[in-house]
């Protein structure tokens, strides 16, 4: 594999951070800060450093793999008191991890890009309208799919997103010892105290929705032809879908009355496959194996839809998103007995049960309810619903470009395309790894890089022919990209079928409908940022147009199909495919958005199952995230690459990984003792440092001889120095974007740097300093202001290296310790 990472991922949950800490350090109320004309010469931070016996667990010590840098020895986010948690596990950091100027970066960092105005990303997550309860040692954390199975090498204990709808008390309920490892959301404008039960524990903050998530309606496929009243299955069995093929579906289905799995059975999935199951969905010591580029859709439409006894679904390399189980009947959802779901559970208004088994990926639905030791929801943090903003052109399997077509790309920051603004640097990316999954022929032009699968040889994927040309990279991504679910908005009760025939007509608020028809020249203008969903399907024929008035936006959002027939065109009076957001839901079966006959598109559309085709002489202008992508008939592929171009390139390579260590942290409760009071543990007391403007702006605080409590609190215990402490603060800063904003921190023995509640700086380990660098344009950050929280320690004798510059403004104002108690 290549050393230089190619990834284009969001950087997760970057929302705002509430100041709240402990007893002992009372922050005030937040106040707002201005920035001065002209920057001040010097910037005075206050924080609070917690001296240490030598004695402790931690401090005194060497990692079991000798001194040196240690990454993921701590979780991404902060626990809901905003102090930082120990992962239980990490590695030793062999070589760096650099950006594109070489600088050192946090390892997982690397391939990190967010984009200009900042998107909410969260993963799919634990999501319900009702109740949340965990019972008897029940865990909830994260893992990423795209590092292997949940546990292996460390993936797990991750930070998760769980949210419920409900504003009813004890909603929530957390007990005998089970753990939340993560960020939860009560109901929209709920009394958190009122809503949640916490008798167990929770590592990550507690907010509220500012509006309730939206849960999807999903439907089954109707009128399937291969219906097979009672199907039993046992031994060793096949399923590809040719078995019972189906006319009416856009893919192998198979339609059952009842489905019955013999003990001890081990079904094998080949292909796309789609399940149907009208009464009894049981499997008991059933083992589900999805192969490499499969994928399986279940409808369990009956009371029943039980997993027990050692069932297992799993697929090749532990992806959950291959797996998709549509609970639609009245009964529970039940997940028991070490059995082991890897992928994502949809099941409006049912519980989820699990009591001693796993759920490996997601869960959407009424109320959840865990219980026993062996109880996990393990969310999948591969699995995210990123922003449009973020995929150039992704897809999961295929990309066909036939019939001299060309891509190429532009920059919607700088106008539409057309003149100076059109490039070569587009971006193709597709997760899959099969031989020939990228075809380019007859004298088709890509002028930009075509990424194929992680660990694929490009010269195998991507195959061309006929005089076809790739002006670009042909190489693999560093992990697979997410095609995330996509949930329809709620909008009320629809409207029917909508038919519009010629004349001009204007739409300027919310509509929902079955299906939405325009022909016969009709021109329908969108005035005010206005959300259109599309129950069945929308077509549009003889040369209409959807157009955007000034200062309007659309959100289109179509369950089944969108062609453009003739002429027609959407959002091309505005030329910026930033405007419009086309979404298709990646339940059912698979559609098709088709752009044919000189039509046009100029949007960001995505959709998992969702294939896009541009045909006969018809562009494409915007982004896309969905199944596949073919072009033909001197058709044009025009990518925005807005955000990917924007304030910072993102090439990073890729450091050495060496053994699995904890950095010499010796467990959660030791750690969880380094930033708060204990009594009889350490000692406190407030220390300022003054950072000093050079003649570049940039500020530093230069100290190879860190010692601030020298002969204070706990004393040297003999030693020249007191060499065993900790120093945190927290910190306001005003960001514009794409200004060039940076911290760049050298120490040795820990430290952490955490923004807007996630973790961008990770130096874990003890004994040897450490430079890295953190730019600020990659996370994505809206302009305005944010938070920073630095955590520092020095746990051995010898040098104390703590080495601070940044441009940035930073003020601790609102943040400023007082000390009111001896402990908390």
């Amino acid at each position: 594999m290549s050393d230089k990472v190619r990834t284009f991922k969001m950087l997760a949950s970057f929302a705002g951070v509430a100041a709240v800490l402990t007893a002992l350090i009372v922050w005030p109320n937040k106040l707002q800060t201005g920035v001065a004309d002209t920057p001040p010469e010097t910037l005075e931070l206050t924080g609070l450093v917690r001296d240490f016996r030598k004695s402790h667990a931690d401090f005194a010590v060497t990692p079991s793999n000798g001194p040196g840098h240690y990454a993921d020895t701590i979780a991404y986010g902060m626990d809901h008191r905003h102090r930082p948690v120990a992962s239980g596990f990490g590695f030793r950091v062999d070589e760096q991890w650099r950006d594109s100027e070489g600088r050192p970066i946090a390892p997982h960092m690397a391939g990190v890009r967010g984009g200009p105005g900042g998107g909410d990303v969260q993963s799919l997550g634990l999501r319900v309208e009702g109740d949340i309860h965990l019972h008897k040692d029940a865990v909830v954390d994260a893992f990423s799919s795209s590092l292997g199975a949940y546990g292996l090498r460390g993936n797990h204990g991750g930070m998760a997103y769980a949210s419920t709808n409900s504003t009813e008390k004890d909603a929530v309920k957390i007990h005998d010892k089970s753990i939340f490892r993560g960020s939860l959301d009560v109901g929209p404008g709920a009394d958190i105290d009122e809503v949640t039960d916490i008798k167990g524990t929770v590592l990550g903050p507690i907010g509220s929705l500012a509006l309730a998530y939206p849960m999807p309606d999903p439907d089954a496929p109707e009128d399937l032809q291969s219906y097979q009243e009672h199907v039993h299955l046992e031994g060793t069995v096949t399923l590809t879908g040719d078995m019972f093929p189906d006319d009416e579906v856009d893919e192998p289905a198979m339609h059952f009355g009842k489905l019955h799995i013999k003990e001890d059975s081990v079904i094998t999935v080949e292909g796309d496959l789609t399940i149907v199951v009208d009464d009894e969905l049981k499997f008991k010591k059933t083992q589900i194996v999805v192969l490499p580029d499969a994928t399986l859709t279940i409808y369990a439409l009956g009371k029943y839809c039980e997993f027990k006894e050692g069932t297992i679904f799993q697929t090749d390399g532990h992806s959950t998103t291959a797996v998709t189980i549509v609970a639609l009947g009245t009964g529970d959802v039940k997940i028991e007995k070490d059995s082991h779901i890897y992928g994502t559970i949809i099941a409006p208004g049912r519980k989820l049960k699990i009591k001693d088994g796993h759920l490996y990926g997601g869960f959407v639905g009424g109320e959840a309810d865990l219980e026993g030791k062996g109880a996990g929801v393990h969310v999948d943090t591969q699995n995210a619903d990123q922003g449009p903003w973020n995929f150039a052109i992704t897809v999961r399997d295929k990309i066909e470009i036939e019939d001299d077509s060309v891509v190429d790309s532009f920059d919607s920051n700088v106008g539409p395309y057309g003149g100076a603004n059109v490039g070569e640097n587009a971006l193709l990316m597709t997760n899959a790894i099969k031989k020939d999954k990228v075809k380019i022929k007859d004298r088709s032009v890509v002028n930009g890089d075509v990424l194929v699968g992680p660990g694929a040889s490009p010269l195998r994927v991507i195959k061309l022919e006929h005089d076809a040309v790739v002006n670009g990279t042909r190489g693999a991504l560093f992990r697979p990209n997410s095609v995330p679910v996509v949930a329809p908005p709620i909008l009320g009760l629809t409207d029917g079928d909508v038919e519009l025939k010629g004349g001009e007509h204007t739409i300027s608020g919310d509509l929902r409908c079955k299906k939405l028809k325009l022909e016969e020249k009709c021109v329908v203008y969108i005035a005010g940022h206005v959300t259109i969903r599309c129950d069945d399907k929308l077509e549009m024929k003889d040369r209409s147009r959807i157009e955007l008035l000034p200062a309007s936006s659309l959100t289109l959002h179509v369950k089944k199909e969108i062609t453009l027939d003739d002429r027609c065109s959407i959002n091309m009076n505005t030329g910026n495919p930033q405007l419009v957001s086309i979404r298709r839901s990646s339940l059912g079966k698979k559609g098709k958005i088709e752009i044919k006959k000189k039509s046009q598109i100029c949007a960001w559309i995505q959709g998992a199952k969702c294939e896009l085709k541009i045909e006969d002489e018809s562009e494409f202008f915007g982004s896309f995230c969905g199944e596949k992508i073919k072009l033909k008939d001197d058709s044009q592929l025009h990518v925005d690459m807005a955000y990917l171009n924007a304030c910072v390139e993102i090439d990073d390579t890729e450091g050495a990984r060496g053994a699995d260590d904890t950095g010499g942290i010796t467990s959660a409760d030791t750690f969880g003792q380094w930033y708060r009071d204990v009594l009889g543990v350490n000692q406190s007391a407030v220390h300022v440092i003054t950072l000093t403007r050079g003649g570049d702006g940039v500020y530093e605080y230069l100290s190879d001889d860190f010692y601030p409590i020298d002969d204070r609190l706990l004393g040297n215990e003999g030693d020249p120095h007191n060499n065993h402490f900790t120093y945190t603060l927290g910190a306001s800063f005003p960001y514009t974007e794409c200004s060039g904003g940076f911290i760049e921190f050298e120490g040795g023995d820990g430290f952490w740097l955490f923004v807007d509640g996630q973790l961008v700086m990770d130096i874990g380990g003890a004994g040897s300093s450490t430079l890295q660098h953190l730019d600020l344009d990659r996370l994505g950050l809206a302009e305005g202001e944010h938070e920073v929280f630095l955590f520092f320690a020095q746990r051995r004798l010898g040098e104390s290296v703590f080495r601070l510059r940044t441009n940035l403004q930073l003020s601790t104002d609102r943040f400023r310790p007082t000390v009111t108690l001896q402990y908390d």
